[in-house]
Order: structure tokens, then C-alpha cells, then sequence
């Protein structure tokens, strides 16, 4: 979804994608293609969750990798639990820099330093939208 100006957040449903697809599968001619979009986006905000299944789905953990083409050597992980990154952001960084384009090409992926932290195992999800309006 716009979230205004050149920012893109992406679904949940089209972050799984992300992270299992390869960029060429994503860049299908479709209207409203959300991955055509970002070329040109300033800031890419994608959710993401560890122990995804391309077969079954599910899930355990959430975090937000987030794309700035203002900052085009780092893409930010931040993380509630501080469990590190995990193979879902190197997939979908991976991906991402492909679509992005440009100087994103040398992106690496760093852990969001002084992100808050949740003192429960299951509050991550509000972590996440947290992290993404700020």
C-alpha cells in the first residue's frame, strides 16, 4: 500500500512473496503490481515473518526490514525479540535490492540499533506497527 510521497508498506501477503518468489515471478504484468512500484519508491517497509512455509504458511516471529533510499548501504531490521536476522530478511533483501534497483544494489542487511524490545512472546506483531508509523 501508498502510504504517501514515495513510500511503499507492503502486505503481508506480498512480503511471503517477497521472500520466496524470484523477481522476474514478481514483476508479472498485472494492474496495480505493487512490486513495479517499488523502482521507484524512496522507502520500502516489509513485514516479515520467521518459520514461514512456502507450503503450509504459519509463522513465529514478526520484524520489519526496512528500504531507504536515503541510506542506500544498510537495510534496517528491527527486531522486539532480538533474535538477529534470520534467513527471511536475507531472502527478502535479496529480492528487494533486485527490485529497488540503483544504488540499493549494495544494501547490507544490520540490526536496528535501541529498538524497543517486548517483555512477552507475543507481542511482536505490535512491535512491528510500531516500528513501521514511527
Amino acid at each position: 500500500a501508498q502510504l504517501g510521497g514515495r513510500a511503499i508498506w507492503l502486505q503481508p501477503a506480498a512480503a511471503f512473496c517477497l521472500q520466496f518468489l524470484e523477481p522476474t515471478e514478481l514483476l508479472v504484468d498485472s494492474p496495480g503490481n505493487v512490486f513495479r512500484a517499488l523502482a521507484a519508491a524512496q522507502l520500502v517497509l516489509v513485514p516479515l515473518v520467521s518459520g514461514a512455509d512456502a507450503e503450509q504458511g504459519g509463522g513465529a516471529h514478526w520484524t520489519l526490514l526496512a528500504a531507504h533510499r536515503a541510506e542506500p548501504d544498510a537495510m534496517l531490521v528491527f527486531d522486539s525479540a532480538n533474535s538477529g536476522i534470520g534467513a527471511e530478511a536475507h531472502a527478502s533483501a535479496a529480492t528487494l535490492k533486485a527490485l529497488m534497483g540503483g544504488e540499493m544494489h549494495r544494501a547490507r542487511l544490520a540490526r536496528a540499533a535501541h529498538a524497543p524490545q517486548q517483555a512477552n512472546g507475543f507481542d511482536c506483531g505490535v512491535f512491528l506497527c510500531s516500528f513501521a508509523e514511527s
